[in-house]
């Protein structure tokens, strides 16, 4: 959804500021009573969490965005899934994220590029994903986000072999809906392919977006991530909010209407705007509500509220 800036304020977060004044307040419009489409980003919603470092990266599903979990598992379909625990954070930059920690050669794995720049392949747009050889058996590494409210949502994924990783004999890559794969393909070493598709989901159904290594698992690493977009599913408030700063935490709040339930997003820019949402929908009971966010590293961040019923 596209903003007047004239409608919009940012609030700035400078370190001068912020070494002069501990607590100031900021009033922040977050636009008008129209139709915004809600977006979940599987690369950007990992490295929302993996930055800044805190306890908040040894907590699985992703502390900033519950939507997101990750794990592996012996089959392709199914529900379960052996979710990655605080023992196999993955903390050594270029990379941030989770690996299957005493296991042979740490995979599978899930890792973010939290660098700026390009690394092995992989955007900091991107995931980088390796599928795994758990006692002796294949193992499909798992990306899994959980619907938090009922709703049409719009699915776009892709995977593409990293070039740097010679040797592999591919990979198989899968959509699995509620357990039932809904797409099946494997790629040749170095190659690519992507799936997109509009589905009908209720509150708490899964999507996992899994890879298997083929046959081998050696230099399986592989570049991946996923968009899930729900059009024209939240309804930004025509309200003026106000935000309270205290050193690099803010505080957005908001009068709650019953009934409603409200996902407070940010981005650090509007051209384009990339909405990230932070924390889980929020269901409002007439009283004030608010959300914290710990925006550090950036020079400016702009919020909203989303009604999203």
């Amino acid at each position: 959804m596209s903003h007047n800036p004239s409608i919009m304020k940012n609030v700035h977060h400078s370190k001068i500021l912020r070494a002069a004044v501990s607590l100031f307040a900021i009033v922040l419009i977050c636009g008008i009573n129209a139709s915004a489409d809600v977006v979940w980003n599987a690369a950007l919603d990992l490295v929302a969490n993996e930055i800044p470092d805190g306890q908040q990266e040894l907590v699985n599903p992703n502390a900033t965005v519950p939507e997101w979990s990750y794990g592996y598992r012996p089959t392709i379909t199914g529900t379960s899934l052996t979710n990655f625990s605080g023992l196999d954070f993955y903390n050594v930059t270029p990379y941030k994220g989770w690996n299957s920690y005493g296991l042979p050669y740490n995979v599978p794995y899930v890792y973010a590029n939290v660098t700026g720049t390009p690394n092995d392949g992989g955007n900091t747009n991107e995931l980088l994903l390796h599928p795994g050889n758990v006692a002796s058996a294949r193992t499909f590494v798992v990306v899994r986000w959980t619907a938090p409210i009922a709703g049409v949502f719009a699915i776009v994924a892709y995977w593409r072999g990293d070039a740097q990783q010679a040797g592999s004999d591919g990979v198989d890559v899968h959509v699995v809906t509620n357990g039932v794969s809904i797409f099946n393909q494997t790629i040749p070493a170095n190659g690519s392919t992507s799936d997109s598709v509009s589905l009908t989901l209720s509150q708490g159904d899964t999507i996992d977006f899994v890879l298997g290594p083929n046959q081998n698992y050696n230099a399986d690493g592989t570049i991946f991530n996923a968009t899930i977009t729900a059009p024209s599913f939240g309804q930004v408030k025509a309200e003026i909010y106000s935000t309270v700063a205290v050193d690099s935490a803010v505080n957005i709040a908001w009068a709650s209407v019953s009934g409603e339930i409200y996902q407070v997003q940010n981005t650090s820019s509007l051209t384009p705007a990339l909405w990230t949402s932070i924390g889980s929908p929020v269901a409002g009971d007439g009283t004030e509500k608010s959300v914290k966010d710990m925006p550090r590293n950036r020079e400016k961040c702009f919020y909203r509220v989303l009604r999203l019923q």
